[in-house]
Protein backbone atom coordinates (compact mmCIF):
# COMPACT_ATOMS: atom_id res chain seq x y z
CA UNK A 1 0.00 0.00 0.00
CA UNK A 2 2.95 2.37 0.54
CA UNK A 3 3.12 3.54 -3.13
CA UNK A 4 -0.56 4.45 -2.93
CA UNK A 5 -0.29 6.66 0.14
CA UNK A 6 -1.07 10.20 -0.97
CA UNK A 7 2.24 11.67 -2.04
CA UNK A 8 3.31 13.24 -5.31
CA UNK A 9 5.11 11.31 -8.05
CA UNK A 10 3.87 7.89 -7.08
CA UNK A 11 3.18 5.36 -9.81
CA UNK A 12 0.03 3.86 -8.29
CA UNK A 13 -3.36 4.80 -9.74
CA UNK A 14 -4.98 4.49 -6.32
CA UNK A 15 -4.22 7.00 -3.61
CA UNK A 16 -5.12 6.84 0.07
CA UNK A 17 -4.95 10.01 2.17
CA UNK A 18 -5.19 10.45 5.92
CA UNK A 19 -7.16 13.68 5.62
CA UNK A 20 -9.12 15.67 3.08
CA UNK A 21 -6.82 18.65 3.56
CA UNK A 22 -3.76 16.56 2.63
CA UNK A 23 -5.60 15.17 -0.42
CA UNK A 24 -6.54 18.66 -1.61
CA UNK A 25 -3.02 20.01 -1.13
CA UNK A 26 -1.50 17.14 -3.09
CA UNK A 27 -4.10 17.38 -5.85
CA UNK A 28 -3.47 21.11 -6.11
CA UNK A 29 0.10 20.47 -7.28
CA UNK A 30 -0.76 18.24 -10.23
CA UNK A 31 -3.87 17.34 -12.17
CA UNK A 32 -4.57 13.68 -11.49
CA UNK A 33 -7.32 11.35 -12.60
CA UNK A 34 -6.71 8.62 -10.08
CA UNK A 35 -9.04 7.00 -7.61
CA UNK A 36 -8.78 8.76 -4.24
CA UNK A 37 -9.91 7.68 -0.80
CA UNK A 38 -9.61 9.30 2.60
CA UNK A 39 -9.22 7.04 5.59
CA UNK A 40 -9.16 9.33 8.61
CA UNK A 41 -6.91 8.54 11.51
CA UNK A 42 -9.11 7.93 14.51
CA UNK A 43 -9.04 6.51 17.99
CA UNK A 44 -11.69 4.35 19.59
CA UNK A 45 -12.66 4.78 23.22
CA UNK A 46 -12.21 1.04 23.81
CA UNK A 47 -8.50 1.39 22.94
CA UNK A 48 -8.00 3.44 26.10
CA UNK A 49 -9.43 0.94 28.57
CA UNK A 50 -6.74 0.23 31.13
CA UNK A 51 -4.66 3.26 30.13
CA UNK A 52 -3.28 5.41 32.91
CA UNK A 53 -1.27 8.60 33.04
CA UNK A 54 2.49 7.92 32.94
CA UNK A 55 3.92 8.25 36.43
CA UNK A 56 7.11 9.72 34.98
CA UNK A 57 5.32 12.84 33.72
CA UNK A 58 4.58 15.45 36.35
CA UNK A 59 2.33 18.48 35.93
CA UNK A 60 0.34 19.59 32.91
CA UNK A 61 1.48 18.66 29.43
CA UNK A 62 0.67 18.65 25.74
CA UNK A 63 1.20 15.53 23.62
CA UNK A 64 2.38 15.74 20.01
CA UNK A 65 1.83 12.44 18.22
CA UNK A 66 3.08 12.02 14.66
CA UNK A 67 6.10 12.42 12.43
CA UNK A 68 8.22 15.23 13.84
CA UNK A 69 8.98 17.52 10.91
CA UNK A 70 8.73 21.25 10.37
CA UNK A 71 5.85 20.75 7.88
CA UNK A 72 3.70 19.36 10.70
CA UNK A 73 3.84 22.61 12.63
CA UNK A 74 6.82 21.96 14.89
CA UNK A 75 7.70 25.65 15.15
CA UNK A 76 4.07 26.60 15.83
CA UNK A 77 3.86 24.04 18.64
CA UNK A 78 7.05 25.38 20.22
CA UNK A 79 5.63 28.90 20.00
CA UNK A 80 2.45 27.75 21.75
CA UNK A 81 4.53 26.23 24.54
CA UNK A 82 6.41 29.51 24.95
CA UNK A 83 3.13 31.28 25.80
CA UNK A 84 1.85 28.63 28.22
CA UNK A 85 2.54 28.77 31.95
CA UNK A 86 5.95 27.43 33.03
CA UNK A 87 4.51 24.22 34.50
CA UNK A 88 3.39 23.01 31.03
CA UNK A 89 5.64 20.60 29.18
CA UNK A 90 5.50 19.22 25.65
CA UNK A 91 5.90 15.49 24.98
CA UNK A 92 6.64 14.22 21.47
CA UNK A 93 5.94 10.68 20.28
CA UNK A 94 6.87 9.58 16.77
CA UNK A 95 9.73 9.53 14.30
CA UNK A 96 12.05 12.51 14.13
CA UNK A 97 14.36 12.76 17.12
CA UNK A 98 17.09 14.32 14.95
CA UNK A 99 14.72 17.05 13.74
CA UNK A 100 13.59 17.75 17.29
CA UNK A 101 17.20 18.02 18.46
CA UNK A 102 17.91 20.41 15.59
CA UNK A 103 15.05 22.75 16.54
CA UNK A 104 15.35 22.34 20.31
CA UNK A 105 19.08 21.96 21.04
CA UNK A 106 20.41 21.73 24.58
CA UNK A 107 20.82 25.52 24.84
CA UNK A 108 17.24 26.30 23.64
CA UNK A 109 15.20 28.26 26.23
CA UNK A 110 12.40 25.64 26.13
CA UNK A 111 14.71 22.59 26.27
CA UNK A 112 13.83 21.66 29.87
CA UNK A 113 10.11 21.64 28.91
CA UNK A 114 10.37 19.44 25.77
CA UNK A 115 10.60 15.64 25.91
CA UNK A 116 10.96 12.97 23.23
CA UNK A 117 9.51 9.48 23.74
CA UNK A 118 10.24 7.92 20.36
CA UNK A 119 7.82 5.67 18.52
CA UNK A 120 5.41 4.25 21.10
CA UNK A 121 3.52 0.98 21.19
CA UNK A 122 -0.28 1.44 21.25
CA UNK A 123 -0.65 1.08 25.02
CA UNK A 124 2.26 3.44 25.72
CA UNK A 125 0.72 5.94 23.29
CA UNK A 126 -2.62 5.64 25.06
CA UNK A 127 -0.96 6.22 28.43
CA UNK A 128 0.68 9.37 27.08
CA UNK A 129 -2.58 10.67 25.60
CA UNK A 130 -4.84 9.97 28.56
CA UNK A 131 -3.03 12.41 30.83
CA UNK A 132 -2.48 15.19 28.28
CA UNK A 133 -4.23 18.53 28.55
CA UNK A 134 -4.32 18.62 24.74
CA UNK A 135 -3.38 16.36 21.87
CA UNK A 136 -1.54 17.82 18.91
CA UNK A 137 -1.97 15.38 16.03
CA UNK A 138 -0.91 17.06 12.81
CA UNK A 139 -1.66 15.48 9.44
Amino acid sequence: IEPGIGYLNEFADYRVYESYSHMHVQNGYVQVNNYHAVIPICYYESEFEGASRPKSIKGRYLAFVGRIVQDKGLLVVLEILRFLPEDYTLHFAGQGKDILEEYVPDDHPLRDRVFYHGVLAPMERNDLLIGAEALIAPT
